[in-house]
């Protein structure tokens, strides 16, 4: 059996120090999907876990977590802890290539979708509908690809007008596929006809009721 120690040493060998490359830093961060979904979830939860724990929260074996986690301590952006018998890895906060570049990356990244909202509802005058929902392959993982469409659940209320909800949230179709490059496709429906599909279990609404995320407005069960 391999002693606690024995492993540290092999982790981190001795005078092992963390630094950057200088000359195009980013691409021994960016050249495998481990540490980018690492770094992500890093930085927007701003953690100190295990490598296990990490790998658990992102869907990858402990095993890739703990060599990307490692080799991206070796570029100076991840820290290392040894507490107990575990490894406890967080961000190094004091890194230039995360003060400057990352950190500000991810969070424009972060602020796609709350662009998106914004796009579709600046030509719609009030009242502002009851609830957005993204779903559909955009959120389907392994599904998804860069020219899927953007399947959008838009409730409105049954007051609206909905042949002039129709006609001003046609502009944001446009604005959508000349920035993003992808088609908005809308499904709209009153309040009333939404919560009438739903009491008869409709397969559509149920499934995306299931699987969505939230854009706009009340989550879709809590409309009542």
């Amino acid at each position: 059996m391999v002693r606690i120690s024995s492993i540290w040493k092999i982790i981190l060998p001795q005078n092992r120090r963390s630094a950057i490359k200088l000359i195009e830093p980013l691409n021994n961060i960016f050249d495998q999907l481990s540490k980018l979904k690492l770094l992500r979830f890093l930085i927007r939860t701003e953690a100190e876990l295990s490598g296990r724990e990490i790998g658990r929260a992102v869907n990858m074996s402990h095993v890739i977590a703990n060599r990307s986690l490692q080799n991206l301590s070796q570029h100076g952006l991840v820290k290392m802890r040894k507490a107990g018998r575990s490894i406890l890895y967080s961000l190094n906060k004091d890194n230039i290539l995360l003060n400057d570049l990352l950190f500000p990356l991810f969070l424009k990244e972060k602020r796609l979708l709350q662009s998106v909202t914004r796009t579709i509802l600046s030509p719609i005058s009030d009242p502002k509908p009851v609830s957005m929902t993204l779903f559909g392959s955009q959120i389907e993982g392994k599904r998804a690809r860069p020219d899927s469409d953007f399947d959008i659940l838009c409730i409105i209320p049954d007051e609206t007008n909905l042949n002039k909800f129709k006609q001003d949230i046609s502009h944001s179709e446009a604005h959508i596929e000349k920035e993003y490059g992808n088609r908005l496709s809308l499904l709209i429906m009153k309040k009333s006809e939404f919560l009438r599909r739903k009491k008869k279990n409709d397969s559509l609404i149920l499934n995306i009721e299931e699987q969505n995320i939230l854009l706009f407005g009340k989550h879709l069960r809590e409309i009542r």
